[in-house]
This record gives structure tokens, C-alpha cells and sequence, in this order.
């Protein structure tokens, strides 16, 4: 019994440090919250004027990585910008803003793949890039 208790802990601290220091590491870059928040603070954007779209679109991990909660605008005030601002979008919000003839730069854009919901497409790094969304901060309410 005693053989067999140390047996299955030596197998759970070995599983233990293979997750936490080699799958999920290599995992964690391809949730795109993380990454747009170093790229965001490598650019000098102003976290205050980073918004979301009213569309109940919002990246958790991204208002974590920022240790703020960007505020919702709605579509229809983008037009009357006065000065500029970034919105977090991923690729049907900004087909949205675009079908609306809104002008957009993309400032930055990364891969993105929710890492809760590992399917064998993803992790076979082959199939990869199918299953890969991108997102993006633009930049708005210059020259519209």
C-alpha cells in the first residue's frame, strides 16, 4: 500500500511540474490577452483609452494583463470622435466598424485561440493556423 501511495504521488508531481513548466507556458502565448497587453505597453498606448465595442465582446485576459476594465462605447458614437481612441476588436467587430465606414488602423494584431478549450486541431501543430481568430487594437478618430 505504502509502494503504491508513493508511486502515485511521485506520478502526480511529475505530471504537476510537466504542466505548469513546459504545456501550459507554450499554450498561454496564443491567448492574445497577455500578448496585446505587453505589445500595448511597449507602444505607449494609454490604458484609459482603450475601449470595447457594445457588442459583449471582451478579453478577460487582456483586463488582467492591463489591471484595468476598459469601458464599452457604442458603435454609433465612433463617428463623432474628437480625439483619438483604441478599441480592442476581433475580426466580425471589424467588419462591423468597416460596414459602418468607420476608419481604422490596426495597431497591433495577434493570433488568438481560447486555451479553456484545447481541441486536437490546435494542438496538432499542423492543423494549428486553422483554428487560430485574430485579434486587434485599432486605432480610431484619426482622420474619419
Amino acid at each position: 500500500l505504502s509502494k503504491s501511495v508513493w508511486l502515485s504521488f511521485t506520478a502526480s508531481v511529475f505530471v504537476f511540474f510537466l504542466l505548469n513548466f513546459n504545456f501550459y507556458p507554450k499554450l498561454l502565448p496564443y491567448q492574445s490577452g497577455h500578448v496585446l497587453a505587453q505589445k500595448i505597453k511597449q507602444s505607449g498606448i494609454d490604458v484609459s483609452k482603450i475601449y470595447y465595442l457594445d457588442t459583449n465582446e471582451r478579453n478577460y485576459s487582456l483586463d488582467f494583463s492591463l489591471h484595468t476594465l476598459p469601458t464599452t462605447i457604442n458603435s454609433n458614437d465612433l463617428k463623432s470622435l474628437k480625439t483619438p481612441i483604441y478599441i480592442f476588436a476581433d475580426a466580425s467587430q471589424t467588419s462591423i466598424l468597416k460596414n459602418q465606414n468607420i476608419k481604422v488602423d490596426t495597431v497591433i494584431k495577434v493570433n488568438h485561440y481560447n486555451v479553456s478549450t484545447l481541441k486536437f486541431k490546435f494542438l496538432n501543430p499542423r492543423t494549428r493556423k486553422e483554428t487560430l481568430a485574430e485579434h486587434y487594437i485599432l486605432q480610431l478618430g484619426v482622420n474619419n
